[in-house]
């Protein structure tokens, strides 16, 4: 009885030796909100989704814990995208270049019929 103990004690502290801890977001956390496109006939997703985690200090992004490929927009107040970049599975930071100053709608697009918005000032 004393080694089954012993035995279920190692595992229970090798597990939490592996346990990840939570990162705290750099920065600013930047809110999303999820849109659908109009798109007729098209079923709505049934489960709710999960907003991304992402924040920003200065020109870096910061992606937390995002285990899918995205496509990340910057898209300008007269409504012209002007930067578009692909962000594989896993990347925790996007550096957005200098050449880019004002108030900038950020979309970020997991694939799939929605996609999520936010406003960011540069």
């Amino acid at each position: 009885m004393k080694k089954l103990f012993v035995s279920l004690l190692m595992c229970m502290l090798s597990m939490g030796a592996n346990a990840q801890v939570p990162q705290v977001p750099q920065g600013t956390v930047i809110n999303f909100q999820m849109q659908i496109p109009q798109v007729g006939g098209v079923a709505l997703p049934k489960s709710p989704v999960q907003s991304p985690t992402v924040s920003i200090d200065g020109r870096t992004l910061y992606l937390y814990d995002i285990g899918y490929d995205l496509t990340l927009r910057l898209v300008d107040e007269n409504d012209n995208v002007v930067y578009t970049v692909f962000v594989p599975a896993g990347t925790t930071s996007v550096v957005l270049t200098s050449t880019f100053t004002g108030s900038f709608e950020l979309q970020l697009f997991p694939g799939g019929l929605y996609y999520f918005v936010s406003d960011i000032t540069l």
